[in-house]
């Protein structure tokens, strides 16, 4: 019995301490906080550069984008023959991006597409770009959002795989 009171105190000590710290941390956090003197922060928790050109500070406090994700569709190691294709494709969930795709082998670009809706797809057959081999191929994703006409670029991860042309 003298067991269980001895591990109930040390439990109940380190309870004690564990909410000491937390305390003291949270106290710390709330009475420190650093000012950054350059930036402003927007109504979504987004800090504004004040250096950054008139533009980009514009895209960034109308905050359009705030919460968007982005969908990439993933392209795995491949063979193919001389009749298959790959679907480049802009998913569905993308809504308003549009999507456009580089095909790169060895840092030079062997095809790409114009802005794809979402939605939509483009058949790539990679028989009629490259011959039997087997290659290092980059796709490079680039989503777009219209806005006023213009097409803006979001960002652009490249996924590299090894597709293997049979005859």
């Amino acid at each position: 019995m003298n067991k269980r009171k001895t591990i109930a105190f040390v439990l109940a000590t380190v309870a004690t301490m564990a909410i000491a710290i937390s305390s003291g941390v949270m106290l710390y956090a709330a009475t420190h906080r650093v000012e950054r003197s350059n930036t402003t922060p927007s109504v979504t928790n987004i800090s504004i550069d004040r250096r950054a050109n008139n533009k980009e500070v514009e895209l960034v406090a109308e905050n359009e984008l705030i919460d968007r994700q982005v969908y990439f569709s993933g392209i795995e190691d491949c063979i193919v023959d001389k009749n298959s294709v790959v679907l480049l494709e802009n998913r569905k969930e993308n809504r308003d991006f549009y999507m456009a795709y580089e095909i790169s082998v060895d840092g030079n670009v062997i095809f790409s597409t114009e802005m794809i809706p979402s939605g939509n797809h483009i058949q790539w057959k990679p028989s009629n770009y490259l011959t039997a081999g087997t290659y290092i191929v980059s796709f490079k994703q680039m989503p777009y959002y219209e806005k006023d006409g213009e097409y803006i670029q979001l960002t652009s991860p490249t996924n590299e795989v090894e597709i293997t042309v049979i005859d």
